[in-house]
């Protein structure tokens, strides 16, 4: 496993309380991966961070329709994986190593 650091700007810290924290991660983790681990150490955030999006499809084994939520970042929400933005760095696919930094920033002014 891999202690990910992750530094938190703007409105994140008093969200959270801190401005800094580490994830643990395993190997072969992608960004989601971290993230959803984020969101679910944090909650609170999701609110602030997160839409909803819900997803349909039909289930082989039964006549009903599954609808699941899945969430998309908000507009404006920034991710960096050493400095890159994952928007043009990979997406949220992109592979996390050891000794890799994360930084989050919610929309600026």
């Amino acid at each position: 496993a891999y202690a990910i650091p992750v530094t938190l700007f703007g409105k994140l810290r008093p969200l959270i309380g801190k401005h800094r924290l580490t994830i643990n991660v395993r190997e072969n983790s992608t960004a989601a991966d971290l993230l959803r681990k984020f969101f679910d150490y944090y909650p609170q955030v999701r609110a602030e961070a997160l839409t909803v999006n819900w997803q349909s499809h039909d289930k082989p084994d039964s006549a009903w329709r599954e609808v699941l939520p899945t969430y998309i970042p908000r507009n404006g929400w920034r991710v960096l994986l050493n400095g890159l933005d994952l928007t043009y760095n990979g997406g949220f696919t992109a592979p996390i190593h050891e000794n890799d930094k994360i930084n989050i920033f919610p929309p600026g002014r």
